[in-house]
C-alpha cells in the first residue's frame, strides 16, 4: 500500500500532467483559430479578385487603356498568349470612401438593362454555381456631378458556397470565375496593373489581355504537427472589349487550358 506521501505525490503529478495537456490543446487551438482567420482573408482576397461584391470601387484610374478588337494578320497574332506577371504588383490595392459617391443597386434584369445585352452565361460548366451578388450589383455615381465613376457590373460563378453563401476558400478547393462589364460611354476602375510589354491575344478577331499570377493559400491545419498546408494557385484576368461592352474577366484557381476555353465559349457567346 503506498504511502500518504506517494500518494499525494500521484494526485500532483496527475494534476501537473492535466495542466500541461490542457495548455498544449489551447495553444493547438489558438494555432488553428489563427488559421481560420488566414483561410478566410484568402476567401475575401479572392472575392475582392473575383470581384463578387464591390462596397468600395478600387482606386486606380480609368480603364481607358483599351484596344479596339481587330482581325489578327500574322499566324503570331493568332496564337493566345498567357503572360505571366507578379503578383505584387499586379493586383491594385486601395479604395475611395463610399461617402463621396451614391450607390445604386441593380437586379440581373436592371443591369442587362443598364447594360444594354443580356449576357450569356449558359456556356459555363456544371459546376460553376451563381453567387448571390449577381442580383445586387452596385454602379457608383460621383455625388458632386453625378457621373458615373464605376459601372461595372459583375457576375461571378463559384464552385461551391458554405454555408453564410459565401465562397469557398481556395485552400478548401474553392474555385471560380468574375465577368464585369462596362458600358463604352462610362468609367470603369482598374483592378489590375497591366505591365507596358504586356502582349495581345487575338479570340475570333478580338484583341484580348491576358494575365496569370501565381498566389498561395492555406489549406488545412495538422494539429499533430502544428503545420498549415500551403496550397499553390494561379488568378488569371483578361481584358477586351466586344460587343460595345468593355470587359474584365477573373478567374482563381483554373488552369491556362480551363480559362482560355471559358473565355473563347464567353466571346463566341455573346457576339452581336
Amino acid at each position: 500500500m503506498k504511502s500518504y506521501k506517494e500518494m499525494t505525490e500521484s494526485v500532483l503529478k496527475r494534476r501537473d500532467d492535466y495542466i500541461s495537456e490542457k495548455k498544449i490543446k489551447t495553444q493547438k487551438i489558438k494555432k488553428a483559430a489563427v488559421a481560420v482567420i488566414c483561410v478566410s482573408f484568402v476567401c475575401l482576397c479572392a472575392l475582392l479578385i473575383g470581384g463578387v461584391e464591390k462596397d468600395k470601387p478600387v482606386v486606380s484610374g480609368t480603364m481607358e487603356n483599351f484596344y479596339g478588337g481587330a482581325e489578327a494578320t500574322t499566324e503570331t497574332e493568332k496564337m493566345v498568349t498567357v503572360n505571366e506577371v507578379d503578383a505584387g504588383d499586379f493586383f491594385l490595392t486601395g479604395a475611395c470612401s463610399p461617402e463621396s459617391y451614391d450607390i445604386t443597386v441593380l437586379d440581373e434584369k436592371e443591369a442587362a438593362e443598364h447594360l444594354g445585352k443580356t449576357l450569356d452565361f449558359s456556356f459555363l460548366p456544371d459546376y460553376l454555381k451563381t453567387s448571390k451578388n449577381n442580383s445586387r450589383n452596385k454602379i457608383y455615381l460621383d455625388k458632386t456631378t453625378g457621373k458615373v465613376v464605376d459601372g461595372g457590373i459583375t457576375f461571378t460563378y463559384w464552385n461551391e458556397y458554405g454555408e453564410d453563401k459565401l465562397p469557398i476558400p481556395v485552400g478548401s478547393g474553392g474555385k471560380g470565375i468574375s465577368f464585369t462589364a462596362c458600358r463604352e460611354d462610362e468609367a470603369m476602375l482598374d483592378k489590375y496593373k497591366w505591365p507596358e510589354n504586356i502582349k495581345a491575344s487575338y479570340i475570333d478577331g478580338v484583341k484580348v489581355y491576358i494575365g496569370k499570377a501565381e498566389m498561395e493559400a492555406l489549406g488545412e491545419y495538422d494539429f499533430e504537427t502544428g503545420e498549415t498546408e500551403i496550397i499553390p494557385y494561379y488568378v488569371h484576368a483578361a481584358k477586351f472589349r466586344n460587343s460595345g461592352l468593355k470587359f474584365v474577366i477573373s478567374a482563381t484557381n483554373f488552369t491556362d487550358d480551363e480559362f482560355i476555353k471559358i473565355l473563347t465559349d464567353f466571346i463566341n457567346t455573346n457576339k452581336d
